[in-house]
């Protein structure tokens, strides 16, 4: 089950993104990411291409990977949610089951069990 942690750490993004975002743009002003290097080889490639402004082209990316972060996040932390509520509500039906097959529906007297795991039940 995902912790109460994960799930305020998850509502914390927001006040990180523009860290992040400054972070890859140092890096990519520092030449860390690579990112001159391929333009320089994008334009002699193309000489006839439009002049790219590597400070730009930086930002936007650097934004851009901020953003992907934030929807990378944000969409585990909705999977591993709807994981915790299948756990709990998968827990709560077998606890039902085992205090009271017969009031339920399952059980050997109606035939039916809640899944393989618990076909001898």
């Amino acid at each position: 089950m995902v912790s109460q942690s994960i799930m305020t750490s998850a509502l914390e993004i927001p006040k990180i993104s523009g860290a992040l975002k400054e972070q890859v743009l140092r890096d990519h002003v520092a030449g860390v990411s690579g990112l001159r290097e391929l333009l320089r080889e994008v334009a002699a490639d193309k000489p006839d291409a439009p002049v790219m402004d590597f400070e730009t082209v930086a930002e936007a990316l650097a934004e851009q990977a901020a953003v992907n972060g934030e929807m990378v996040i944000a969409a585990a932390v909705v999977v591993l949610s709807h994981s915790t509520a299948d756990d709990v509500f998968t827990g709560a039906c077998d606890l039902a089951v085992e205090l009271d097959p017969g009031e339920v529906g399952f059980g050997p007297e109606h035939g039916k069990n809640c899944d393989a795991e618990n076909a001898d039940r």
